[in-house]
Formats: structure tokens, sequence, C-alpha cells
């Protein structure tokens, strides 16, 4: 008889003990069905031990697989990560592993799964690598896209000599094709994908096939992290500054943290990758607690000017500046921040007109009729907020009001509001958006129009950082020759921001300045912070949790609270925000606040609420 330690999709259950009487196909990591309370349960197997005295013990009904799915080193990373993003173990863990299903899928088979001999590793990088292996710490690759490609291939063939395994993340499904195809032609090796399209028979399958050593490269999205390997090498993560590393629909967990304990664990190196990192990447390689891997990309010699929309001789003058780009029939971009006609301000107190339950400034729709973006909810104003009274007017220019402007000064020309799902027409010369688009659709424009204006003002501060990215990102990629130009119209033009696009295309010096306001304000990525959400139904339960908080400040004097904020997310969401300096301190105030409500009262927490 041989007993074993079983983990269950339960939630106050730990592992329990059940039996087999031989040991054919017993193996930590295989799956099992088990009878609990007269019900069939799916479990795995995580410890071989010995027989205890005066215990019933219960028979395993079935071992669902032959080969395990799962190894030691696995589970080891997953109880960290319940730990740290306090949810259950079980649960955590059983949500990731796909579920048991008898159905058959068909092979796809796109890429021949053929190997080809080791192509010679180029000078350039040879040194970088080989210190990238004797570190083993983070390193930040900050390149273009295919020059960053070009050296993950590099990396990609000296680790297949050696016959170690690699895991390359992606943010969103569309790169994978890309990347995919790009390694394939270089380096004839297969590559399996794993990501939310893949069926969960698919999924075991390839886990099956990594603990077997059979694959050796694995490309997918932020899932893909929690793959079993038994070899595993190197991590990379491509474009390590977007948000669509983390999850929020069942478990809130970031995979590009995950990446970076698991590095930890398992010692090996890690790269991050991108043109535009992210703040808090720069600002530990500038501690020294990351690496820094420069790869010279080419100067751009693009026209910038700024222009003060103040006087009015200016405004003259951008008319002319139009004239003469219609006339030779050249592509016009602007970009604003509204996305209508414009915001509505009180004629008497002066007061904008905002949302009384998100307080986000409202938009001027149609006649009197105004909508909030944020709550989608659409409303007829009748009288100011404040004072109440009736006379109102406009104020900022919004996609609708600036194509009205320009309809009467250019009536033959065509205008059009684009979104990022936007396809061309023929004869279609001036496009207007509130968003940066990066889309093969505009066809490199020869005139680019910012009014960024409402954005340095803004209550998010995250937002100056988000422009900075996508403009250098745009530039990148629509640069034609010298005959393109930038003009940034604004009523500030003496803003650090505005001074640093005439002098920079680099976007590192951009950063620094942005580093200097946050020391002096405690924000990231100077202090930690996480968030507590509540459904809005719950409404005085939002104010009981505030007071609570409040009142075990006196114990954690390093702790910051905000007060609470209204999100959409398909329904109403309170949100509370916590800054602190340290990790633990957040941790031993969560508990705090658990303690004293006793499951009273029902909250989600993210500890990462900013990445």
């Amino acid at each position: 008889m041989f007993t074993v330690k079983i983990i269950l999709p339960i939630k106050n259950i730990k592992k329990l003990i059940y039996y087999k009487k031989t040991n054919k196909n017993i193996n930590i990591g295989k799956r099992v069905i088990v009878s609990l309370k007269n019900k069939n349960l799916i479990g795995i197997i995580s410890n071989i031990c010995k027989k205890k005295k005066n215990i019933k013990i219960k028979k395993i009904i079935k071992i669902i697989d032959k080969k395990k799915i799962v190894n030691k080193k696995w589970l080891k990373l997953i109880k960290i990560c319940s730990i740290y993003y306090r949810i259950p173990f079980n649960i955590f863990l059983f949500n990731l592993i796909p579920k048991y299903t008898k159905r058959k899928y068909k092979k796809k088979i796109k890429y021949i799964q053929k190997i080809s001999k080791p192509i010679k590793i180029s000078k350039k990088y040879f040194k970088i690598i080989n210190n990238i292996y004797i570190k083993k710490k983070v390193w930040l690759l900050i390149t273009n896209f295919k020059k960053r490609i070009n050296f993950y291939i590099n990396i990609i063939k000296q680790n297949i000599k050696n016959n170690y395994q690699i895991l390359i993340l992606v943010p969103e499904n569309y790169l994978i094709k890309k990347i995919k195809k790009y390694i394939y032609n270089k380096i004839h090796i297969n590559i399996e994908i794993i990501n939310s399209k893949i069926c969960k028979k698919k999924k075991i399958k390839i886990w099956k096939k990594i603990l077997e050593k059979k694959i050796s490269i694995i490309l997918g999205t932020r899932s893909a992290i929690f793959t079993p390997f038994v070899n595993l090498n190197l991590i990379i993560i491509e474009e390590e500054h977007s948000k669509y590393y983390k999850e929020n629909r069942n478990f809130p967990y970031n995979a590009k943290n995950i990446a970076l304990l698991r590095s930890k664990i398992e010692n090996i190196p890690i790269i991050l990758g991108s043109l535009t990192p992210s703040i808090k990447s720069y600002y530990k390689s500038k501690i020294k607690k990351y690496n820094i891997i420069k790869i010279k990309n080419p100067l751009y010699t693009i026209k910038k000017k700024i222009l003060n929309i103040n006087n009015n001789i200016i405004k003259k003058k951008i008319q002319q500046i139009f004239k003469k780009y219609i006339k030779k029939k050249e592509k016009i971009y602007i970009l604003t921040n509204i996305n209508g006609y414009s915001w509505l301000i009180c004629k008497y107190c002066k007061s904008i007109q905002k949302c009384y339950l998100c307080k986000i400034k409202y938009v001027f729709y149609k006649k009197k009729q105004i909508i909030c973006y944020k709550c989608k909810k659409k409303i007829v104003l009748k009288k100011c907020i404040k004072c109440k009274k009736n006379k109102f007017y406009n104020f900022g220019w919004g996609t609708k009001k600036i194509k009205k402007h320009l309809i009467k000064l250019f009536p033959s020309t065509k205008i059009k509001i684009i979104n990022s799902k936007f396809k061309k027409k023929k004869n279609q010369q001036i496009f207007i958006s509130h968003k940066l688009i990066i889309n093969k659709n505009i066809f490199k424009p020869n005139l680019i129009v910012f009014n960024i204006d409402n954005i340095l003002f803004s209550n998010n501060y995250e937002s100056i950082e988000k422009i900075i990215r996508e403009y250098n990102i745009f530039i990148e990629k629509n640069y034609i020759n010298k005959k393109q130009k930038i003009i940034f119209l604004t009523k500030y033009p003496y803003h650090y921001i505005y001074k640093n696009f005439l002098k920079f295309n680099n976007y590192e010096n951009h950063i620094k300045d942005i580093l200097k306001e946050r020391k002096l304000i405690n924000y990231p990525p100077y202090v930690h912070e996480s968030s507590i959400s509540i459904e809005y139904n719950n409404n005085n339960n939002i104010y009981k949790l505030y007071k609570i908080m409040n009142l075990l400040l006196y114990k954690y004097k390093k702790i910051n609270i905000l007060k609470p904020k209204l999100i959409k997310k398909k329904k109403y969401f309170w949100k509370i925000i916590i800054f602190s300096k340290l990790y633990k301190h957040l941790f031993f105030y969560i508990e705090d606040i658990k303690k004293r409500i006793k499951n009273k009262i029902k909250f989600k927490i993210d500890i990462d609420n900013n990445e």
C-alpha cells in the first residue's frame, strides 16, 4: 500500500491523504480522481508519504495522466504568488491548470518541425550575451523592434546548442505572428504558442512535451508565464512597458512581476525589451538593480515648432500653413484630448460642469445635451451644478468642434474623425482623433498638429508618461523624410515637456524630468501603490471601510490614503488607493483591516495598482 498527499480545489481543506495498492503511475504532479463527501473531485499529487496510524484513508479512483503535468519548482512558484496576491493556494492552482476534458482536437501545423544547423552568433552581441549569463540579473534592452528581435535570435542560437528552454512573453496576440515568422525565417525551429485561444487539451499536451524536453521555445501572452519548465534558461519580456501584462478578470496578477520572481527562484537571466521602457524599470536601472543594454537607433531630423495660441496673429499663421499643405494634396493629422465638441463652463460662477458621481468633466454633444464618458450617461443640462443658472459657454477644442471649424475654412477638402479601427478611403486629406493612432492606413502624414494642454494639468499622474511614450512610437513608425513637420499648439509654451520635445528625440531625457516631479510629490516609483475596491451598490460600506482604514493609521504612520473614487468596469466600483514605501507595511496594514471587518464587507485587493 502506498499513501499519497493530494491537493483539492476547496478553500479551507488542506492536503488530504489517499492510498493505492501498487506503485504504478504514482508521481508528483499528476492529476487524480478522488472521492470526498460522496463527490468525485480532480486533485494533484503533491507528495508521497508513509501511512499514518489510526486514520481512515480512502482509495484513489483513477489516475488521469500517464505523464506528469507539473513539477516541484512550479508548485513552489505558485505558493509564493498566492501569498503575494492574497489568494487561496488551492483555488489559484486549479484556476491555472486546464480542466479535464475527453474531447479530441485536430492538429494544425503551420510550420515544419525541423531544426537546422545553428548559425554563428554575430560579433556585435557576443560579449553582451556572455555578460548576461555570467551575471544572471535583470537586463533592460532599449532599441527598435527589429534590432530587439535580432538580439533575441542571437541569444536563442546559443541556447539551442546547449538544449536549454526559453520563454518569450508578449502583451497582445497580434505580436505573436510577427515574432514567430521572423524567428522561423532565421532559425528553422518549432515554436509553440500558449494564449487564451488554445483549447484545454492542447495546452496539457504542450505542458507534457515541455517536461519531456521536446520543446525548446514557447511564445505567448501573460498566461504563458505559468508553464512548467524543466530546463528553463532565459525569460524575454517584449514591450515591457505595456499594461496588458496585468490580469484583472478572475484573480489580479501581473505576469511581468511573476516573471521577475521566477528568474530569482530559478537563478536565470531575464531581458525586458522596449523602445520606451516604463518609469519603474528605468528608475531601477538608475539605482543599478537592473543592467542596461543600449543599441543605437537612427537619428530623426523632423522639423518642430511651438506656437502660442494666445496671440491672434499666430491663429492666422496656422490657417496659412494648412492652405499650403491642402494645395499640395499632402495629408494632415490633428490630435486633441476631447472626444466630442467641447467642455461647458458656467458664465456666472465660471465652474466647469462635472459628473456628480465620478467627478469627471462633462463633454458637450448636442443642444444642451452632454455625456459623461466614464459613466456613459446622457444628460440634458438645464442648470449649473453650483450656482443653478442657465447660461453656459464652450471651453476647449474637441474633435467635432475642429471639424466644424475646418469645414467652414476648407469646404472642398475631405475631413474625417478617426479611431483605431479606421479604414482609409480615397481623397481623405485631414484626419482628427482624440488619441494617438499608430495605423498604416493613415499613410504617414506630412503635417502633424498636437494640442495637449489639458493633459499637462490632469489628475492622472501617468498621463504625461503615456503621451511621451506614444509620441516616440508614432514618430518612429510614421517617419518619412525631412519634409515632415510637427506643430505644438499651446497656451503654456514654457512648459518643460515642450522644451524637451524640441531639444531631444530620446525617450530617456523626457523621463528624467518626470522623475524629478514624482520625487517631490512622493509618487511611484518612489512609493508602492495598492488599492481596495468595493461595488457601488454597497454605498454605506465604503465609508465604514474608509473610517476603519483611517483609525488604523496611528499604527502605520508611513502609509497614506486617498479618498474613495468611482471607477466604471461593467458595474460601478469604488476604489481607495494606498501608498507606502515598503510592501511589508502594506501587507500588515491589509491584514489588520481584514481582522477588524471579519467578512462583514466584501472587497477586492490589488497590490500592484499602478502596474
